[in-house]
């Protein structure tokens, strides 16, 4: 039992994404077909939706027990079986008058699926319904995938992270650089230029930024998961990322597109991975870059 009381509605959809992931590498006692369609008849079947008066989240195991649960309850447990059978799968979050979730799941064969078992409807063509607007996607599973990639979870260090923002014009650059502070000191960290440079040529403006603080990992993964899914889509992002490489706990005050070695990063990082935080269209996203190859 999670309780969801006074978290945002981002913030709900995240805890629901990653139970359900937290549950798809446990035994969820379905011994049915392994495709979404039995999956989903599995959950309509056997669990009563219902509305509940607590803002609580029941994990799968709680949801087995009770046999009935709410639209959070219900997509949880779904959601974890969907991915525990390999499929790629999302919590949709949307809003009119009222806030409502269900689940989005991905056929090779057939695209994008909505699929509510609170209401027992699948989707095919129309994805968000009429007069609903989406509030935000949660990849299961993604998020834990690309920090595992990049062992960025199994870092132990404060480290002080380098922030670029690129545009397509001046203003827009200017007005990124403000995005950037004021989104810094969201978290608590007065920025610190260390530079600006704007090619107006190539019509391309960075900025190097580093906190006056080291940044414990947890507060990278906080900021990292927050901005990139709470976005449109976790591979979209991923494609549009440009960022340099400036060292970090230090700054380089060459411009955009310096370089630094292979040996230069191994004597001033060691086992560290490079952090970049990308900011394009008034949107901030980061991008834990490859681990330094050895």
């Amino acid at each position: 039992m999670i309780v969801l009381a006074g978290k945002s509605l981002i913030e709900k959809e995240k805890i629901i994404a990653k139970t359900a992931d937290k549950y798809a590498k446990k035994d969820l006692y379905y011994y049915g077909p392994k495709n979404w369609k039995a999956i989903f008849n599995f959950i309509i079947r056997n669990f009563k939706y219902r509305k509940e008066k607590r803002d609580i989240l029941y994990e799968p195991p709680e949801l087995l027990r009770r046999r009935y649960g709410d639209c959070e309850d219900l997509c949880c447990y779904l959601a974890a079986l969907l991915k525990k059978a390999g499929y790629k799968v999302k919590i949709r979050l949307i809003s009119n008058a009222t806030k409502h979730v269900y689940v989005l799941v991905f056929s090779p064969a057939e695209g994008w699926i909505a699929l509510d078992p609170s209401t027992k409807k699948i989707s095919k063509t129309r994805l968000v319904p009429a007069g609903y607007k989406i509030i935000g996607d949660m990849p299961i599973g993604e998020m834990e995938r690309i920090l595992e990639a990049n062992k960025f979870y199994k870092l132990q260090y404060r480290v002080t992270g380098v922030f670029e923002v690129l545009s397509v014009s001046k203003s827009n650059f200017l007005h990124a650089l403000n995005k950037a502070r004021e989104y810094l000191r969201e978290y608590g960290i007065e920025p610190v230029n260390s530079g600006v440079y704007f090619d107006a040529k190539n019509m391309i403006g960075s900025v190097y930024i580093k906190p006056s603080k080291s940044i414990p990992v947890s507060k990278w993964n906080d900021v990292f998961i927050k901005e990139l899914l709470n976005s449109f889509g976790l591979y979209r992002y991923i494609q549009f990322l440009r960022v340099h490489y400036i060292g970090a706990n230090e700054i380089s005050k060459q411009k955009a597109k310096t370089e630094v070695t292979t040996k230069d990063i191994l004597e001033k990082l060691q086992d560290l991975i490079k952090i970049g935080l990308f900011l394009g269209f008034g949107i901030v996203v980061l991008e834990i870059l490859k681990e330094v190859k050895r």
